[in-house]
């Protein structure tokens, strides 16, 4: 366990370590520019053990890397030769290995060298579009100032009016969400015309009672156009009198205008129309069955708990 901690470099078995660096020191020949107007005044003393002079980086060429590294034996030999064949087998195996090892550092140096040397182009390719963009941008720079200045000196003329457009054309998502709020706007001017017709058309057949269709009617309404004004008040009276609420052994009339009052409070909690009749929801909710199903579902509450209906209705 302590081998195999100690080969990856301490770490847990299935983590590899970093990979190593092919080269050491940068094999490009660094270049720095030397600010000027800057140095040591003249006359003046050295000190030891030092240098006046830009100091460089190390760095080491591949080829030179190469011939220092990867030295070719002093004599070539030829692996399908008899000769190589009359060495032993341990001899043979390193002579092979030694040229494997050769060819793959070969390998690797050169193909990290041109990764290097195709990084540098492509750097220096990026600073010469990017200088080309500034250059650029300053010229419009320039244009736009030029440009300020002209109309801030000068006043805008009929002509410059007439060059472009009066009016801003509106771009394709502003004409979508124009048509879309159009669509909205129709429809719900649709939906309050159906509405408004639906609740005359409600209203109309709630008054389709008091219309004369039967001879009957039409005879009772005959008579009441042609009654005697003394018999009309007698019959007033008899409807007045039948209109009567006991309350606390005390007789009493009901107003007409408060019986007015009364109805329409009581379609409104009720959501009736006039005189308890249904209203237009009622029965969109009697045609769509809301109203059955709440029915069912009182009547299985009822089922549950009757104790609790019980216990209401003693109090």
């Amino acid at each position: 366990m302590v081998n195999k901690l100690v080969k990856y470099g301490f770490k847990p078995s299935g983590v590899l370590p970093e990979a190593r660096k092919i080269f050491k020191h940068s094999i490009i020949h660094p270049k720095r520019q030397e600010i000027p107007d800057t140095g040591y005044a003249k006359d003046v003393p050295h000190p030891k053990n030092s240098t006046r002079n830009l100091i460089l980086p190390k760095y080491t060429p591949v080829k030179k890397l190469i011939a220092n590294t990867i030295k070719n034996p002093k004599k070539k030999i030829d692996f399908n030769s008899k000769q190589f064949r009359s060495f032993p087998k341990v001899q043979q195996v390193k002579l092979k290995k030694a040229k494997t090892r050769r060819d793959y550092l070969l390998e690797a140096y050169t193909n990290e060298e041109q990764k290097i040397l195709q990084k540098i182009e492509a750097e220096k390719q990026k600073e010469v579009l990017l200088q080309q963009k500034r250059k650029e941008q300053r010229k419009l720079d320039m244009k736009n100032q030029v440009f300020v200045k002209k109309n801030s000196l000068t006043l805008p003329t009929i002509s410059s009016f007439l060059k472009g457009p009066l009016v801003r054309r509106r771009t394709e998502d502003e004409k979508k969400i124009l048509m879309m709020k159009k669509k909205a706007n129709y429809n719900n001017s649709l939906l309050i015309k159906k509405e408004n017709q639906a609740e005359r058309l409600l209203e109309l057949y709630y008054k389709s009672k008091d219309f004369v269709i039967t001879e009957e009617k039409l005879k009772e309404k005959i008579e009441k156009a042609f009654e005697i004004p003394a018999q009309r008040n007698q019959r007033f009276n008899l409807e007045q009198q039948l209109d009567v609420t006991l309350n606390s052994g005390v007789s009493m009339f009901i107003d007409q205008n408060y019986k007015n009052v009364s109805n329409n409070a009581v379609d409104k909690l009720l959501g009736t129309h006039k005189n308890a009749f249904p209203d237009a929801d009622q029965i969109i909710d009697e045609y769509n069955g809301v109203s059955k199903n709440l029915y069912q579902k009182a009547q299985k509450n009822l089922k549950k708990n009757p104790s609790t209906v019980d216990a209401k209705l003693s109090v």
